[in-house]
């Protein structure tokens, strides 16, 4: 029987590759995505080991918009799970590292347009990026935001409904409903 699971497992991996994997700049072994996704350019997004994505993920990244050219890379980390119709969206860097759980409904963005022509609509206003850094073994709750510029520190927990617009130092709690970091004595 533990045979018949393995090579099902085999034959989903072996899918899985012929219809996203080859597409990325990197693919480290044991990845699981589940359907439905959404992706784009994925020529500039690495994956390590035993990243497990559930349904409903949407990952783009942006390499030119408006006469301005990105260079774009999303780095995720091994043993890295990211939960239901999370949001992924990189103009500059995103750097996950090993061991981290997203929640559902996360959204990191490390790009926002402008505002400072008042008269022109915001989506035509130049773009401005800050990349951002998830550290080791951090553990992110469901519908989190993270804006551009912001580090999370290694071995984090950031609570659900909370808006990430600073950075956060390693060992860290961070909870709604006002969000604050708490360190934790290691």
């Amino acid at each position: 029987m533990e045979f018949l699971k393995n090579r099902l497992r085999d034959v989903r991996d072996l899918v899985n590759y012929i219809r996203y994997f080859h597409k990325f700049k990197k693919v480290g072994k044991r990845c699981v995505m589940s359907k439905p996704l959404r992706l784009t350019n994925l020529q500039n997004v690495e994956l390590g080991e035993k990243v497990y994505i559930l349904p409903g993920l949407r990952m783009e990244t942006l390499e030119y918009k408006d006469g301005v050219q990105f260079n774009p890379l999303i780095k995720i980390g091994n043993g890295v799970t990211i939960g239901q119709n999370a949001h992924i969206f990189c103009a500059s860097g995103i750097t996950i590292g090993d061991n981290v759980g997203i929640g559902g409904n996360v959204m990191i963005n490390d790009c926002a347009h402008g505002y400072a022509d008042l008269d022109a609509p915001i989506q035509d206003q130049p773009i401005s990026t800050k990349p951002i850094e998830i550290g080791e073994n951090t553990l992110i709750g469901n519908n989190v935001l993270i804006l551009p510029g912001v580090k999370i520190g290694r071995n984090c927990c950031i609570g659900g409904n909370v808006v990430i617009a600073k950075s956060v130092p390693d060992y860290s709690v961070v909870s709604a409903p006002r969000p604050r970091a708490v360190v934790m004595p290691h």
